[in-house]
């Protein structure tokens, strides 16, 4: 057993040189309206997909200069300088994803015209986080905002509750926006089709190590020579079918250990077929029952982990995506809870091909 070591990525630096900054902090864009000082507008539908993927890891580079320069709040303050700068480092989230999801939808369109099907999967993937933040931290917005006119209303847990959370959110925002651009660099590592299945298992398992660095153990356990193994599909496809599993078990693993094995089933008399056996282990929230009946039935679309006593909701996102490649290449995936210990185990199998 070994604790995996992240391998480097490539900085927002060597990406794309810096050539603007087009944030106003200070204000949310409304519909139709360009984003940053001066009357700043790009026209992103004639930028081939490759220049825009550079403004987008600009874009969010420049936001993360924004919000490097404001203070953090005192927890349970609740002043008008942190209701302020709560607003404004949500406010800078917003106007990102605003302009990433511009670009993104632009993106998409370009390489669908191209048949490139996939690509914009995985694309349309990003851009779903991106929406899901913009709607949370628009929301946030709101309550901060009606705590600050209303302060009264403190005096009710449950809004008091609301309250602390999207403060907690807005502190927190510089760290989303960093996971949201190394998912945007995980898919865009993939999309050349040059890696082998050894590097494509290198690349997931590097991703993940980034996100469980500072909040719990993270090992993995190869029981087999990942180059001898060749899976005969798109790193994009390999790349989603790894991702989701190690994505969910880490974000919903606070604290505790999630471990990953690889390992070869050889053929056996009633099965002639040899597989990759992928397993992650984690010690979180676990799996509510009918979910886990949804998951481990291959006919059934769903795949989120549902709702459960502390409150979690519709994790799991691309698990129906994962259960629907791993059909189209007669893999499986099945998902089970931890006994004794809490938490959750699923495990994916897929056919190994002839070596390449």
């Amino acid at each position: 057993m070994q604790v995996y070591r992240a391998l480097p990525s490539p900085s927002f630096a060597q990406i794309a040189q810096p050539t603007r900054t087009i944030y106003n902090p200070g204000s949310m864009p409304t519909a139709g309206q360009p984003i940053g000082t001066g009357g700043d507008r790009v026209c992103f539908g004639s930028i081939e997909p490759a220049e825009q993927r550079a403004q987008s890891l600009l874009l969010i580079e420049e936001a993360l200069k924004e919000l490097d320069a404001i203070p953090g709040n005192s927890a349970g303050a609740y002043t008008t300088e942190q209701y302020q700068s709560a607003k404004v480092k949500l406010g800078i989230a917003n106007n990102a994803i605003t302009e990433l999801q511009k670009q993104m939808d632009s993106e998409i369109d370009a390489v669908m015209n191209k048949g490139q099907e996939l690509q914009a999967k995985c694309l349309k993937e990003v851009l779903h986080d991106t929406r899901n933040l913009f709607a949370d931290a628009a929301y946030d917005i709101e309550f901060i905002s009606m705590a600050e006119k209303m302060p009264a209303l403190l005096g009710q847990e449950k809004v008091k509750q609301r309250v602390d959370e999207a403060l907690k959110r807005a502190d927190n925002i510089t760290q989303v926006l960093v996971n949201v651009a190394k998912n945007y660099q995980y898919w865009l590592q993939l999309m050349p089709n040059n890696k082998s299945t050894g590097e494509v298992f290198e690349h997931a398992l590097a991703r993940a190590k980034e996100d469980a660095q500072g909040k719990l153990r993270f090992t993995v356990n190869e029981k087999t020579d990942l180059s001898t193994i060749n899976l005969p599909m798109h790193n994009l496809e390999l790349g989603s079918i790894l991702f989701h599993p190690l994505h969910n078990a880490i974000k919903y693993t606070d604290q505790g250990v999630v471990s990953v094995e690889i390992d070869k089933q050889e053929p056996t008399p009633e099965d002639q077929q040899s597989y990759c056996v992928f397993t992650v282990r984690d010690t979180g929230i676990g799996i509510d029952k009918a979910v886990l009946d949804q998951i481990n039935d291959p006919d059934c679309e769903q795949g989120s982990r549902g709702e459960n006593t502390e409150g979690y909701f519709g994790t799991g996102y691309g698990i129906p995506a994962v259960k629907q490649l791993l059909k189209e290449y007669d893999g499986s995936i099945q998902a089970e809870l931890n006994s004794p210990v809490p938490g959750s185990k699923v495990t994916i199998k897929i056919p190994v091909g002839t070596s390449s």
